[in-house]
């Protein structure tokens, strides 16, 4: 991969390695930066170490070899600046939507009427500020993840790590998620990287796309670049089918 200059880089994994099990790496002397502003969406086969690549990169799990770098400095636990967005989305029972969103808010310190009023204004902003007194039992998966979304840019998060998160939506609303997701990340100058299954939703969410072929461990991966260059894709525009067609060539899917 290029190289980039220290300045520019959000995230970077440099020649990592990483297991669960002792002699069992899923990731293996692996390097891969992220610069600032860009977004990414990873794809691969199930079990291939996807999602631990987040992990590393949310400072949630620790290399065993090798070491994460956020702005040029070790990350050695959770930063505040890079948030995680799971499939299951991670909202706490027995809080309504309101309090799910503040909490994150309330663990920093802000005060109890300004931490309101941040989770209101971002339920309105993302079109759900009338189930801001429901439990996450009485939302619909749309719902839960748009919940799930605002509690993470709530903290006014840079980077936004995102595992599969549309996976238990219908396609609508998954379509919907997605051009929500695309516009808050261009409104607010996010970095992102997307795990995920859909090749589609792969290539309408990442300018770049890290394909992952190999079973664990993984130790490199394929850097394909969108052709839309910052532009909203199209599901219409004969690049999208072409350019999926390239991803589904890199994977090797039929």
């Amino acid at each position: 991969m290029a190289t980039i200059s220290p300045e520019a880089v959000s995230l970077a994994l440099e020649q990592v390695t990483f297991g669960y099990k002792p002699n069992q790496p899923i990731v293996r002397d692996f390097t891969w930066r992220i610069e600032r502003g860009e977004s990414w969406s990873i794809l691969g086969p199930s079990g291939s170490g996807k999602s631990t690549l987040l992990y590393l990169l949310a400072g949630l799990r620790q290399p065993e070899a090798g070491r994460v770098c956020f702005r040029d400095r070790p990350l050695n636990g959770p930063n505040r600046d890079v948030g995680l967005v799971l499939q299951d989305y991670g909202l706490l029972p027995w809080f309504t939507a309101h309090d799910n969103i503040q909490l994150g808010l309330k663990i920093r310190g802000v005060p109890p009427g300004q931490a309101r009023q941040i989770a209101s204004e971002w339920l309105e902003r993302l079109h759900i500020e009338h189930v801001g007194d429901q439990y996450p039992s009485q939302l619909s998966g749309g719902q839960r993840q748009r919940v799930a979304l605002a509690r993470v840019l709530a903290l006014q998060t840079r980077v936004v790590l995102l595992d599969e998160p549309f996976s238990s939506v219908d396609e609508l609303t998954r379509e919907r998620l997605q051009q929500l997701m695309w516009e808050l990340k261009h409104e607010l100058g996010l970095t992102t990287v997307l795990v995920t299954h859909s090749v589609e939703e792969a290539v309408i969410l990442g300018n770049n796309l890290l394909i992952i072929t190999e079973h664990a461990p993984i130790t490199r991966g394929e850097v394909l670049r969108s052709p839309f260059n910052g532009e909203r894709p199209n599901r219409g525009d004969p690049r999208f089918a072409a350019f999926c067609a390239e991803v589904r060539n890199a994977l090797e899917l039929p």
